[in-house]
């Protein structure tokens, strides 16, 4: 009396057995020698996958769990910064203020002290100027009186 239904309702016909999983394993392996020695090196064997005796419900509660802790540890950080208040705010603008007026005034006695450096050199060259002048003034004198 077969009803053609394939499904069975015995509960070991539901496990795998070691031997056959030996079998699955050696006709796969023969498959990819096949494959290789015949030129097709992109062929690479599959990987061979762990066997895990634990239930589906475990493996996906541990996956679960590292998903959670990760997410966790991402977010570690952002529940540690927290918002300025207007006090701290006015303070740290008042420090801005400060090193922003400190720099003008130095930028100020810069320009402050080139301009003091070029008057400097001006009046230098200035007197070079006169005095090489006063040096040929005499030497033209002197080379007259020798003339005449």
């Amino acid at each position: 009396m077969s009803t053609g239904n394939t499904t069975s309702t015995d509960p070991s016909s539901r496990f795998v057995s070691e031997s056959v999983i030996e079998e699955a394993r050696r006709e796969r392996e023969a498959a990819w020698q096949k494959a290789y020695e015949s030129g097709d090196t992109s062929a690479a064997p599959p990987p061979e996958s762990q066997y895990d005796p634990r239930t589906l419900y475990e493996r996906l509660k541990e996956q679960r769990q590292k998903k959670d802790e990760s997410y966790a540890e991402s977010r570690r950080f952002a529940n540690q910064i927290k918002k300025l208040d207007p006090d701290e705010t006015d303070f740290l603008e008042s420090i801005d203020e400060h090193a922003l007026e400190k720099q003008r005034a130095e930028r100020q006695a810069e320009l402050l002290a080139l301009a003091q450096f070029k008057d400097q050199v001006a009046e230098k060259r200035q007197a070079s100027t006169l005095t090489s002048s006063r040096v040929q003034l005499g030497s033209n004198k002197e080379g007259r009186i020798a003339a005449a």
